[in-house]
């Protein structure tokens, strides 16, 4: 539905997507973020001294085509980072991906093709508009400083730094940095507006979950 509304020839309605997108999280606790459930996944055994960052290796050992992070293997076995041996996780086939919507102020958080998780965003103002395109997740930094050409450095937390807790950076297919990225908003009013200076600007619950189940590599769809 998310999708069809999205693709549709006349504009998708904001109540109607945030209504949908509420059912989708409410529907996706009983699968895909659900251990019980029958998604696409390989068994990784939990050895003594294991945490996740060694499961996920040892699943990238044996399937080097996985593109997954450890936050997604929490979420989906929902563990809270807590494992114990003899545990057996769940490890997400599917290669999670981003599609965002500019003209609805949408993104959709996908694994493979299948819609798992969507949240209204804002986008470019004009004069600094979102550029549509196609991109990869590069680093993620938790309570970021925001950097500005000739200007120095603004800590986390200072009131003038509008990144809000977490900064997903874009990089170009090409492997270049951009100055573009997923970022939280001391702004939440901002949040369906073109507002922002070009990047993606999401709710602080919305970014932190984003945060959590992207892998770095993942590609980023930006559709006008």
């Amino acid at each position: 539905m998310l999708l069809g509304a999205l693709d549709a020839p006349f504009k998708a309605e904001r109540e109607s997507l945030q209504a949908w997108s509420d059912s989708l999280a409410r529907a996706e606790t009983g699968y895909r973020w659900n251990a019980k459930a029958d998604w696409p996944s390989v068994p990784v055994k939990v050895e003594p001294g294991d945490s996740l960052i060694s499961v996920r290796k040892r699943a990238l050992d044996g399937h080097p085509d996985l593109l997954v992070c450890t936050g997604q293997i929490s979420r989906a076995n929902g563990i809270g980072g807590t494992i114990h041996p003899g545990d057996v996780l769940k490890v997400p086939t599917a290669h999670a991906n981003v599609l965002v919507d500019l003209d609805s102020h949408w993104a959709l958080y996908r694994l493979d093709a299948e819609v798992v998780a969507a949240w209204e965003i804002g986008v470019g103002k004009p004069g600094s508009e979102t550029p549509p395109g196609d991109y990869r997740v590069g680093e993620k930094t938790e309570e970021p400083m925001w950097f500005r050409a000739g200007h120095a450095p603004v800590p986390f937390g200072d009131p003038e730094n509008p990144l809000g807790t977490r900064w997903i950076a874009w990089m170009l297919l090409d492997g270049k940095k951009s100055s573009l990225g997923f970022h939280g908003t001391s702004e939440p009013t901002s949040i369906g507006e073109d507002q922002s200076q070009g990047c993606v600007r999401m709710r602080k619950a919305a970014i932190e979950e984003l945060y959590e189940i992207l892998p770095r590599g993942a590609v980023i769809l930006v559709r006008p």
